[in-house]
């Protein structure tokens, strides 16, 4: 392991350290080390992350706002919301809340005046919602939309919504169609919730939580497009990593994302420069740049079950390459690794997980790629998508007859 993978690794640790509250922890980065310098140098760097993270963990637990009696709040709608209900960032206070809205299909990036009042979150969803710095639920009995966040936030906004348009996904979509949308673009708005039941149980709700494998059939998609027009080296490769930026920030930037973005952006970097990139050097990217963005993301089952399938592909799957084959192997690695941590988190199992990965698996790829054609050809005439969307939504179907039949 090259000295900068472990640099990265001790400044992981460092974050994790200011996570977990224990200080203490970011001297175990002398373990990072194979030399005495790097040891020492591990260790100051764990020291200045635990600094940061320990600030950033701070500023999360900050609460400016307090149950109670809310009238013309203006919200913006943060986090790609379910029906009329989502996370969203009290301008005023600069504290983000559960925003849910009965009879108000929510819209992400939209600003709304809300009345209502704000109140504990449940129980149950606490410590979920607590990793992310949200404390409060804003239950509001009107919220009218006023607008839109601008930025760059307001960018992708916009691409997100022609992309959804462009899959023709729309309030009264069939569950065929919300789950090609899930594959694409992670936005299970449009998948019943009964749906969304059946993919738990049958362990396939991992397939619209946008992951890796997202960010390397989407790679693979420009560069072989672009190959068809005769786009091939440095250029291929420099659209390549705009792509995979532009898609971390369309999909949400969750920490699955985030990670498989840095890799891929990473990759695409060092095929510009015609160098190799140590994988574990990705992954300690990714880990590191996620949680410097929010610590505690370290207790997020997401984040969990993200940083654990990986491990599983880079050490579980080579061993059982041999007897089912690369991409079998990898889906039985996946299962069995984040098992525990969906049984710790939710106490639910999936018995036929395996089964139905495997039975799933060869139509994943390809409803993403009809998504992303479908995409660009309703940007140049609508009708063109219509025969790939068609075509989407026949996996997608055989997809749900396997979650509703594991399940």
């Amino acid at each position: 392991m090259r000295p900068h993978t472990r640099l990265v690794l001790a400044a992981t640790v460092g974050l994790a350290a200011a996570a977990l509250g224990r200080p203490l922890l970011a001297v175990a980065a002398v373990v990072v080390g194979d030399t005495g310098r790097v040891r020492a140098a591990a260790v100051a760097v764990a020291a200045v992350a635990l600094l940061l993270g320990s600030g950033r963990v701070a500023a999360l637990d900050r609460r400016a706002l307090a149950p109670g009696h809310v009238r013309g709040a203006v919200v913006v709608v943060t986090g790609a919301p379910t029906g009329s209900r989502g996370l969203a960032a009290v301008t005023e206070a600069g504290e983000t809340v559960v925003l849910s809205a009965p009879g108000t299909p929510l819209d992400l990036g939209a600003r709304y005046r809300v009345d209502g009042r704000y109140e504990p979150l449940d129980a149950v969803v606490r410590d979920y919602y607590a990793t992310q710095g949200v404390h409060l639920e804003l239950r509001a009995s009107e919220a009218v939309m006023i607008g839109r966040r601008g930025g760059i936030w307001g960018v992708t906004d916009a691409l997100r919504r022609r992309a959804l348009a462009g899959l023709e996904v729309g309030p009264d979509a069939a569950p065929v169609r919300g789950l090609v949308a899930g594959i694409a673009l992670g936005d299970t708005g449009a998948i019943p919730a009964g749906t969304r039941d059946q993919l738990r149980a049958s362990g396939l709700y991992h397939l619209v939580a946008v992951s890796g494998q997202n960010v390397a059939l989407v790679i693979a998609f420009t560069i072989v497009c672009l190959g068809a027009f005769g786009v091939i080296g440095v250029p291929a490769r420099a659209a390549a990593l705009c792509v995979t930026v532009t898609y971390v920030l369309v999909t949400g930037a969750g920490p699955s994302i985030i990670r498989a973005g840095v890799a891929g952006a990473l990759v695409a970097v060092a095929w510009l420069g015609s160098r190799t990139v140590s994988r574990w050097h990705l992954l300690a990217c990714g880990a590191a740049l996620v949680l410097a963005l929010d610590p505690l993301e370290l207790m997020d089952p997401g984040f969990q079950l993200s940083f654990s399938a990986v491990l599983a592909i880079f050490l579980v799957a080579p061993r059982l390459r041999g007897a089912l084959g690369s991409a079998a192997a990898v889906s039985v690695a996946c299962t069995v690794v984040t098992a525990p941590i969906v049984w710790w988190h939710f106490g639910r199992a999936s018995p036929l997980a395996i089964p139905a990965n495997l039975l799933a698996l060869p139509a994943v790829a390809p409803i993403l790629w009809l998504s992303l054609a479908a995409v660009l050809a309703h940007a140049v005439w609508a009708p063109l998508a219509t025969p790939l969307l068609d075509l989407a939504d026949v996996l997608a179907g055989y997809v749900l007859a396997i979650a509703a039949m594991c399940s």
